[in-house]
């Protein structure tokens, strides 16, 4: 084997490990508009960060959102729109003494409830995450509850947009605009005792995505016959998750890289030196 073919490939190799380091993980992990996705109660100041990956047994943390105080939520890309009718007194609130938060301090959790709407009405309120890149097999997972002993019917909802940072949910109560893509509803029919009483988790499977997507996802309150229907919610503890098994582009160029370079080193010194 000759000198060029030799200093060719070490070239080679060096220049993959090279590109692996310029690569950027965004196209996978997604992106929280700039701001970085921890609660702010985690951290003394926010600061401005392309995006915030923590490893979770398996998966990546894209976003854990615990609702430890809602009046930053604006702040870190999060959008609250009601479009009740006819609009009530409150929106989405901090969690109160109804009862306490799935995880962190006692009121640590987003709530909405009857009021949303003037009764008779229609409540349809949003909260809608922050944008990210949607990939089939990616999980959207959160905590919600009603009361102890409730009678009175709720209903969630949880939808998707494909249409980048639009928070476009339309104008009336029965409209859903670019979140057309409903992935769950939680007591569908409005039954009595339908909507669960303690701290209970959903785990949604992005999947009928045919390509990655910048878009958001959105819990609706939705219940009509605020007369008859509508009492508490709460919701806690939102991630979204990445398997861990889709390792970046520039990463498997590194792995690459990394394993010809080895290949080449043994070939070298028992050539060479033996």
């Amino acid at each position: 084997m000759n000198k060029g073919f030799i200093v060719f490939s070490l070239l080679a190799c060096w220049l993959g490990i090279a590109f692996s380091q310029t690569g950027s993980d965004s196209g996978i992990y997604g992106y929280r508009s700039g701001y970085q996705t921890s609660d702010a109660s985690d951290i003394s100041s926010r600061q401005q960060v392309k995006y915030n990956i923590t490893p979770l047994g398996g998966w990546i943390n894209v976003f854990s959102e615990g609702f430890n105080n809602i009046s930053l939520l604006p702040g870190t890309g999060w959008s609250m729109i009601n479009n009740s009718d006819p609009l009530g007194s409150s929106g989405w609130f901090q969690g109160n003494q109804t009862f306490n938060s799935y995880d962190g301090s006692s009121n640590a959790y987003i709530a909405a409830n009857y009021l949303n709407a003037i009764s008779p009405g229609t409540i349809s309120n949003w909260l809608i995450s922050p944008h990210v890149n949607i990939v089939d097999g990616n999980e959207l997972r959160f905590w919600t509850r009603t009361n102890t002993g409730s009678t009175i019917p709720d209903r969630l909802e949880v939808r998707m947009s494909l249409n980048g940072s639009s928070d476009d949910v339309g104008s009336t109560a029965i409209s859903a605009g670019d979140f057309s893509e409903l992935l769950l509803t939680i007591n569908p029919t409005l039954t009595s005792g339908g909507y669960p009483e303690a701290w209970t988790q959903y785990t949604i499977v992005i999947s009928g995505v045919p390509a990655p997507a910048n878009g958001r996802f959105a819990f609706r309150y939705f219940v009509e016959d605020t007369q008859n229907n509508g009492n508490f919610i709460g919701i806690d503890r939102v991630q979204y998750l990445v398997p861990t098994s889709m390792v970046p582009l520039s990463n498997w160029a590194m792995v690459l890289s990394l394993g010809l370079m080895a290949a080449f080193s043994l070939w070298f010194f028992r050539r060479v030196l033996c």
